[in-house]
């Protein structure tokens, strides 16, 4: 984990979020805890590498840290607060779902027999937290590691960043990334919704 915060820090000098070079990809940082405030969420993954933070969405409360990821399925306004040590800066990677990456590697999942079954939960779920394997976080740090050298960021990143998707869709929690992608389920028929919606209102 130690190689994971220093790869995080060196890719965020300025507080809140600071991109990268490859678009939807960011690392977020806060220095000092806060308590309870209206965020809005985009729709991917959170993996947290120092500090922790709890979400309040929908009358439940999600907590994710170093040992814990989030998934949103959907972007979402949601309450959050953040827990800060003191010279330990709060560090998450922060990916934005490529949308005909997710769907290509479900298709090859489908192809294979490993599609989770559907059911009503992972057809309406919009935000998820499961826990880190040692495989994610080996890929993770490769992940950020590359993405703080240019030459290994443009040959290497791309794959990795499959290789961490890959390891999130095989997570026991990952049926709605699955219901995601799937054409007749209601969190698809609501992205489409909102993207629609987001195309309509986008200034010219």
């Amino acid at each position: 984990m130690s190689a994971l915060i220093e790869n995080l820090a060196a890719l965020a000098p300025e507080e809140g979020y600071n991109a990268t070079a490859i678009p939807g990809i960011g690392v977020y940082k806060v220095s000092k805890p806060f308590e309870r405030v209206p965020l809005c969420y985009s729709q991917g993954v959170i993996i947290m590498a120092q500090g922790s933070k709890r979400i309040y969405f929908n009358e439940q409360v999600y907590d994710y840290n170093a040992e814990k990821y989030l998934v949103l399925t959907l972007p979402l306004p949601a309450e959050c607060e953040a827990v800060v040590e003191p010279g330990k800066p709060l560090l998450s990677l922060t990916i934005d779902f490529d949308m005909g990456m997710l769907t290509e590697m479900v298709r090859t999942f489908d192809e294979h027999h490993q599609v989770r079954p559907s059911d009503e939960t992972s057809e309406t779920e919009s935000l998820f937290v499961s826990q880190c394997t040692a495989s994610l976080l080996d890929t993770v740090t490769r992940f950020s590691g590359c993405l703080r050298n240019p030459l290994a960021r443009d040959l290497l990143a791309p794959g990795l960043l499959r290789e961490l998707m890959f390891h999130i869709l095989c997570g026991p929690q990952a049926g709605p990334m699955f219901a995601l992608v799937s054409h007749n389920t209601s969190l698809a028929r609501l992205e489409r919704y909102l993207n629609i919606c987001t195309t309509i209102t986008k200034p010219v």
